[in-house]
């Protein structure tokens, strides 16, 4: 959860200073964006050391999510962080 929250803090500060989101298509080419001015170090992998994903849901909304310890997306243990960046 401590990762996704740093993440969002970097989208939230690339919003204040570039005045949009991000543009991505998935969570490597989100991080690509944000790193190295927003997201230092670099964040790629979850506390489980599997990739993490990144979702735009909206104009101006970002689903962040953690697999879990299962490494599996979609099942119960999923840490999920869907926050909203507006205008």
């Amino acid at each position: 959860q401590k990762l996704l929250e740093k993440v969002a803090a970097a989208i939230a500060q690339y919003r204040q200073k570039k005045g949009s989101l991000p543009p991505f298509k998935d969570y490597v080419s989100l991080s690509n964006q944000l790193n190295p001015e927003f997201l230092i170090p670099l964040i790629r992998l979850d506390a489980w050391q599997q990739p993490l994903a990144a979702i735009m849901v909206g104009t101006d909304t970002v689903r962040l999510e953690s697999a879990g310890a299962d490494g599996k997306f979609g099942s119960e243990d999923d840490i999920v962080l869907t926050r909203s960046f507006p205008r």
